[in-house]
């Protein structure tokens, strides 16, 4: 565009803003995502017991479930696997976090599994117990899926589509895309985040699926935080390649006018409504929140990023990225003004295990977990209302879920008559705490037998569509996810009612 037009093309970009007449209000020409018809409002859950958020939590590497969720009094107890596979070590790694070691706190019992067998909570999971408040809101589900590597379940576990699927896309990439559809004005702070770390993991092992899109429009994309990186966040949110904010002005006054020309082209003379072209709106989109930088800014307060040192058990580290992000995410899900509806910490561990992530214990399995699952209970936690509480900076249960999420659990048995378990997807657990889970939905669905193979069970893919119902979001989209996805069945209703009462523990 020749300088000399563009006062006359700014007019136009401000006319056509003013009357709503471009995409800039993003919902009037797409799809609204995530509608539920008419036929299937009877099986969705009602809208008083719905999260209004989630805070979603990956146990980055598989945490052992035969210490922590499904724990058993028998399974091993003469082979020496499942809890007594280490079980000395496991006696000096409680010790060793300052828990007690007295049997009543090695096994908690919990509730009994579909099979009616007792499920216990492990001795690792002690931070976690002295909150009985939040143990009286949990339901464990038994999951399973057959992907070994972690640069196929990670995607799975994450997304509910194997890698490679056109429509891989994150719970974020979901949630972000269904409000986003849904705004009158448009919003400059993102509805959905990720929390990562610089390092911390393997680049192979696809962990920045969390912010996958697959066929969603890139308006859907959560925005990826690096914690222990944020100089280059905040780079990118000044906008220092542009100028100083009069010259940002221009620049983006220039933008709207380029798009709005172009968007006159693709109405037929000029008229009516423009024709599809998914790859500008797109643009139009990124353009968009780079305008929006600023609002941004706005919900990330500077001090959020200070390095937080940490100490667990009886290690240390000089910056606790799980506690940072966690901090993060809570800050952002109780922002007053602009309130996250979902977030996914990266759990890392304070340390990293020996094959990566917090919790890819190869080598060395007891005082790793332990460690790590100290550390990140204590801070998660921290951010959580006891009773009574009513902290507004607080996570409040009955307004967000969390879920604790992983790739597989670790292996009944030692790997190689060593110290450490290797990868399980056979049967291990996913983990889901307050929102529409009260007392009565409290308890464990599925079962796992003496083999350490579930018999009874769901899938990662079913415990994504069960997460978007407990958000009152359908489900089933070609962007999404269908109802044969859902054990046994091939119709929308019924696929509902089942994930629903499996999973989330309710009778629809």
């Amino acid at each position: 565009m020749r300088r000399r037009d563009f006062l006359r093309s700014s007019a136009v970009a401000g006319a056509a803003a003013a009357a709503g007449g471009m995409v800039w209000s993003k919902g009037a020409a797409a799809a609204t995502f995530g509608e539920t018809p008419a036929d299937s409002q009877s099986v969705m859950l009602p809208e008083n017991v719905r999260a209004q958020s989630i805070l979603e939590v990956f146990m980055y590497g598989g945490v052992s479930p035969w210490e922590t969720f499904l724990a058993s009094d028998e399974y091993g107890k003469n082979d020496e696997r499942f809890l007594y596979a280490f079980y000395d070590r496991t006696l000096e790694a409680c010790s060793g976090c300052g828990w007690e070691t007295t049997e009543d706190k090695l096994l908690t019992p919990f509730a009994k599994d579909s099979a009616g067998k007792q499920v216990f909570l492990g001795p690792f999971l002690q931070p976690l117990l002295a909150r009985p408040d939040v143990i009286e809101r949990m339901r464990v589900v038994v999951n399973r899926h057959d992907l070994e590597p972690h640069e196929a379940a990670i995607p799975l576990a994450i997304c509910g589509r194997t890698l490679g699927s056109p429509s891989m896309a994150s719970l974020g990439s979901h949630v972000q895309r269904y409000f986003v559809d849904r705004e009158t004005t448009a919003r400059g702070a993102p509805y959905s985040y990720g929390f990562a770390t610089a390092g911390g993991y393997i680049p192979t092992d696809n962990v920045l699926s969390v912010v996958a899109t697959g066929l969603h429009p890139g308006s859907a994309r959560p925005l990826l935080i690096k914690v222990d990186n944020v100089a280059r966040l905040n780079e990118l949110l000044d906008r220092t390649g542009v100028g100083a904010s009069t010259d940002r002005e221009k620049y983006d006054a220039l933008m709207r006018a380029y798009f709005t020309n172009y968007e006159a082209k693709l109405r037929f003379g000029g008229k009516g409504s423009a024709l599809r072209a998914s790859r500008f709106h797109e643009l139009l989109q990124a353009s968009r929140s780079i305008e929006n930088a600023d609002s941004v800014k706005g919900v990330l307060d500077p001090d959020l990023f200070l390095k937080i040192p940490g100490k667990s058990c009886e290690d240390e580290s000089d910056i606790n990225v799980p506690a940072m992000s966690l901090k993060i995410a809570a800050h952002l899900l109780t922002h007053p003004e602009s309130p996250a509806k979902h977030c996914c910490v990266i759990d890392t561990g304070l340390n990293e295990a020996d094959g990566g992530g917090g919790y890819d214990t190869h080598e060395e399995m007891t005082f790793t977990q332990a460690r790590n699952l100290k550390n990140l209970f204590t801070n998660l936690l921290a951010h959580v209302n006891a009773p009574g509480e009513n902290d507004p900076a607080k996570i409040d249960l009955n307004k967000t879920m969390i879920v604790l999420n992983q790739e597989f659990g670790r292996t009944p048995g030692a790997q190689e008559g060593g110290f450490g378990r290797n990868h399980w997807p056979y049967g291990y657990a996913q983990i889901y705490i307050g929102g529409p889970i009260t007392k009565d939905q409290q308890g464990v669905y599925g079962s796992i037998l003496e083999t350490g193979h579930a018999k009874v069970y769901t899938t990662p893919t079913e415990n994504r569509i069960a997460a978007l119902l407990a958000m009152g979001i359908f489900p089933f989209d070609s962007a999404s996810y269908s109802n044969s996805d859902v054990q046994g069945q091939t119709n929308d209703t019924r696929a509902i009612a089942d994930a629903t009462r499996r999973i989330l523990g309710y009778e629809v």
